[in-house]
């Protein structure tokens, strides 16, 4: 799995299939909302960091060898 669907979604995106869509979404969100959007949205990009995703490959690593070696 991959690509763009692992990263946009409703909590860090605006979604739409059509320009009346895009205008219902705008048009439904505050400054707050989009505040909180931004955030999330940074905090989604940080899985992606090449360290995050270092850490987390070395932890599964150490979690299938620790079981494996048990």
């Amino acid at each position: 799995m991959g690509g763009p669907l692992e990263y946009l979604n409703e909590r860090n995106s605006i979604l739409f299939d059509d320009i009346e869509g895009l205008e219902r979404a705008l048009m439904g969100h505050t400054n707050q909302d989009y505040i909180e959007m931004k955030e999330r949205c940074i905090k989604d990009a940080m899985r992606f960091d090449i360290q995050e995703a270092t850490r987390r490959i070395k932890d599964k690593i150490r979690s299938v060898l620790k079981e494996f070696y048990e």
